[in-house]
């Protein structure tokens, strides 16, 4: 467990094209047992409780289990939403690389919110945060989507969640897509982030 006084939360507001690094007191963070509480959390502290799941204003608020389960080879990256299934807010578990970069960073959450006005990625790389282009992107299924990033960055060192085709046209049970084929089966992710217009979260390997 990180034992700084706060750590961070990254806040990624689509529609206004922000991408902010926020403070919150660990003693906050510690006050739930897992990665999905503390999800739960930030997302009813964050998301208007009348907003719609497929609407801009639901969020999507990815977090980890922290401490000694962030492993070198990925752990499980959790995903909190309210789901289009069934308009419940819930969480969804799959496995990913992403958690051990986000905790080597000290962010213990990232928040979606809002619309992008065109499809568009978020790029981490270190300290350097981005919203780029994702319309050569958009339509592809995930195993070229995730060969034309590769492409674009000229590396294999890239850690992604994305989505397809029918997380684009929010269809309502579809996935994210982790670690080239790992899946989060469960709340309709997908949809939701396919209603923002975002493709993917893509973060270089380099901490």
């Amino acid at each position: 467990m990180n034992q700084k006084d706060t750590v961070k939360i990254l806040d990624i507001d689509l529609y206004h094209e922000t991408i902010v690094e926020r403070e919150i007191e660990n003693d906050v963070v510690k006050l739930y047992p897992d990665g999905a509480a503390f999800g739960l959390y930030v997302l009813l502290q964050e998301m208007d409780s009348n907003a719609e799941p497929l609407s801009p204003a639901n969020i999507l608020v990815f977090t980890y289990d922290r401490g000694d389960k962030v492993g070198m080879n990925g752990s499980h990256l959790i995903i909190t939403t309210k789901s289009p299934i069934n308009a419940q807010v819930g969480d969804s578990k799959v496995e990913s690389g992403l958690p051990q970069i986000l905790n080597s960073k000290d962010i213990v959450a990232m928040i979606i919110r809002g619309k992008a006005k065109k499809p568009v990625f978020v790029y981490m790389n270190g300290n350097h945060y981005e919203m780029r282009d994702a319309a050569k992107l958009w339509g592809k299924v995930t195993g070229e989507s995730e060969r034309m990033i590769r492409e674009e960055f000229h590396t294999e060192e890239l850690e992604m969640a994305q989505i397809g085709p029918a997380g684009e046209n929010m269809v309502r049970y579809s996935c994210i897509i982790t670690m080239k084929n790992r899946a989060n089966g469960r709340n309709g992710t997908g949809a939701v982030m396919g209603s923002k217009n975002l493709k993917a979260i893509v973060s270089s390997k380099a901490v």
